[in-house]
């Protein structure tokens, strides 16, 4: 297949590298906006895995079982993420809650200061 591409010409074989490098690259782009769900979770479970695995060796060095210490640093980070939503979910609603009451406002005085930028002063 690549003795094919070797007897063209030299200008037309890099013309085509072109193209092909710019299809294989929408092509990757377009596989990675299909799998950016998947790769979203991968990675975030990965990071969580990463960061939890120091306080499990730390536990396993001062002399717990591994299992155990697995499970109680999986209890801590679940006990930590509930509490944390507690608090903080209400929070981000009534901020949400707040954001949405203002927008309208924001627009307006938007859309006049760029009537006033395009009149001019």
């Amino acid at each position: 297949m690549f003795q094919f591409i070797t007897k063209l010409p030299r200008l037309l074989s890099l013309g085509l590298t072109f193209p092909l490098i710019f299809l294989n690259g929408w092509l990757l782009l377009l596989l990675a906006e299909e799998l950016q769900p998947l790769l979203t979770i991968l990675i975030t479970a990965t990071l969580i895995a990463f960061l939890l695995d120091y306080p499990i060796r730390f536990l396993k060095d001062r002399g717990i079982n591994r299992g155990i210490a697995v499970g109680i640093v999986l209890l801590l980070f679940l006990f930590i993420l509930g509490v944390l939503t507690v608090y903080l979910v209400p929070l981000i609603l009534r901020q949400a809650n707040e954001l949405l009451i203002r927008l309208p406002d924001w627009i307006k005085s938007g859309q006049q200061q760029l009537k006033r930028w395009k009149t001019g002063p």
